[in-house]
C-alpha cells in the first residue's frame, strides 16, 4: 500500500511539473515520499517485514483543499482546483488527480481516480464516479481560463489580471496630498 501511494504522489509530482511549465500564476510542488523497510521486524500481522511511509516535514498551516468525492474547501482556492482540472485534460481524460492537500502550494498525499475503471490508484480510486463528483462541485476560474481548459458545468466570475498576478492586486500610482503619490490597490 506504501509503494502505491508512493507512486501516486510520483505521477502528481509530474503532473505538477506540467501544470507548472504552462506558467501559472502560482506553481505547485508535491513532496517526494519514499517507503522505509525494517528488516529486523515484523509487519502488525505477523507476516513478512514491517514498512513505513515518510515524506519530508511540511512546515506551516496545513490546508485540505479537496478530498476525493467533490467536497470543496471552503477557502475555495483556484489553483488547487485549476490543477485538478488541469489533470484530467492533459492526461486525455485518462485520470484525475484530487484530494489536495498541504502547506501553500506544496502538496502531499493526493488520490488519483482512473476513468477505464479499473481502480488502478487503490480502494479510494473511484473511476469516473470520482471524476464526475469532482466536476459537479468544480468552478472553472481565472486559473482554468488561464490554461485554457474547457469549463464544464459552472464558472466562476474570473478576473484574469488579479489571476495572473498570483491573486494579489497590483500597485498603481495615484495622487495623494500628503506625499503627492500613493499606492492603490488595482483589481
Amino acid at each position: 500500500w506504501y509503494f502505491l501511494d508512493v507512486e501516486m504522489q510520483g505521477k502528481a509530482k509530474a503532473y505538477a511539473d506540467l501544470f507548472n511549465s504552462k506558467m501559472p500564476p502560482k506553481r505547485i510542488d508535491f513532496v517526494l515520499p519514499w517507503v522505509l523497510e525494517f528488516k529486523r521486524r515484523t509487519a502488525r500481522n505477523g507476516i513478512g517485514r514491517l514498512y513505513m511511509g515518510v515524506e519530508p516535514l511540511m512546515s506551516g498551516e496545513y490546508k485540505k483543499h479537496s478530498n476525493n468525492f467533490g467536497f470543496v474547501s471552503p477557502e475555495d482556492r483556484n489553483t488547487p482546483a485549476a490543477f485538478s482540472h488541469f489533470t484530467y485534460e492533459y492526461s486525455n481524460h485518462q485520470l484525475l488527480v484530487c484530494d489536495i492537500q498541504g502547506v501553500g502550494d506544496t502538496y502531499t498525499d493526493p488520490q488519483i481516480h482512473s476513468a477505464d475503471g479499473q481502480h488502478h490508484w487503490g480502494k479510494a480510486d473511484m473511476g469516473m464516479e470520482g471524476i464526475n463528483a469532482f466536476f459537479n462541485t468544480h468552478k472553472c476560474n481565472a486559473i482554468c481560463e488561464f490554461l485554457k481548459l474547457p469549463v464544464y458545468g459552472q464558472k466562476k466570475p474570473c478576473d484574469l489580471t488579479t489571476a495572473l498576478s498570483g491573486g494579489k492586486p497590483r500597485m498603481a500610482l495615484g495622487l495623494n496630498t500628503n506625499h503627492n503619490i500613493a499606492q492603490a490597490p488595482v483589481y
